[in-house]
């Protein structure tokens, strides 16, 4: 597959038989791999989400919805991934997979005991450090429908001191036995000029149906290159009384990756 070196989105969904997606073409943008429920294994995605090494520099978003034998980890590099280019005119940048935890190096959390709606607010003392923000919700699907994908619209609304600066919005194709989800998106705030002042980000979900239960937001530093050290030393006491940051397992020897082998249903260890 890697010859077709102009194929930009590649659409594979509900490939019920496909375990392994090889090599991407090099100019890939999108993969659309959803419903792929015998998929297990899927390299590029390692090396491009988790240890940064893949040479797929225009991959900028992945669904893995109903992927529920994938795993998936995701390193603290994965803002700079996920910004969209500004040639990317729709509305599919993002990361999209099974799992039920905000990754631990996210510095802003929040359970939302079950809703369809819930409001982050953040006081930016020094916006001039801060180019974006990337965003996480944690979703299921409610409903009783076990055998026939539900369409559902998932909003990340920003506003900045009342103002809207804009929104960030995904489809999401579940049934009831998919489980919970993890929706990774990137929103750039380099266009503004920002002053003191608080954010107010609110994730939204159409359909009763649809369930949050974490949200979470990481302020992207313009050094964010330092920020594995900065945002793994963030002691959730900081946090808003009403916030909770999830760490993924105290014994681990490095905090700053998000992985899904906790995953997937709340019977673990939380």
């Amino acid at each position: 597959m890697d010859r077709f070196v102009q194929l930009r989105r590649l659409f594979l969904s509900h490939c019920k038989k496909l375990k392994k997606i090889e090599v991407l073409p090099p100019n890939i943008e999108f993969v659309d791999a959803t419903g792929c429920t015998s998929l297990e294994s899927f390299p590029d995605i390692s090396k491009r989400f988790e240890f940064n090494t893949s040479n797929l520099s225009e991959l900028h978003s992945i669904d893995l919805s109903g992927c529920s034998k994938m795993l998936v980890n995701v390193g603290s590099h994965v803002a700079a991934i996920l910004r969209p280019q500004k040639r990317f005119w729709d509305q599919s940048c993002g990361l999209l997979f099974p799992g039920n935890k905000i990754p631990n190096w996210f510095d802003h959390c929040k359970e939302t005991s079950s809703s369809c709606s819930s409001d982050i607010f953040i006081e930016l003392l020094n916006p001039s450090v801060i180019n974006g923000i990337l965003t996480c919700a944690v979703f299921t699907y409610t409903g009783h429908e076990v055998e026939i994908d539900q369409r559902f619209l998932i909003s990340i609304t920003v506003n900045y001191d009342g103002r809207r600066l804009g929104i960030i919005d995904k489809l999401v194709y579940l049934k009831a036995s998919d489980g919970q989800h993890v929706w990774l998106a990137f929103y750039d705030l380099e266009p503004f000029t920002l002053a003191k002042g608080s954010l107010q980000i609110r994730f939204e979900c159409n359909s009763n149906g649809i369930l949050l239960k974490h949200c979470g937001v990481h302020l992207v530093r313009n050094d964010e290159k330092n920020a594995r050290s900065y945002y793994s030393d963030y002691s959730d006491s900081e946090n808003d009384d009403d916030e909770e940051c999830y760490s993924h397992s105290e014994d681990d020897d490095d905090e700053e990756y998000y992985s899904m082998d906790d995953n997937l249903e709340d019977g673990d260890k939380d």
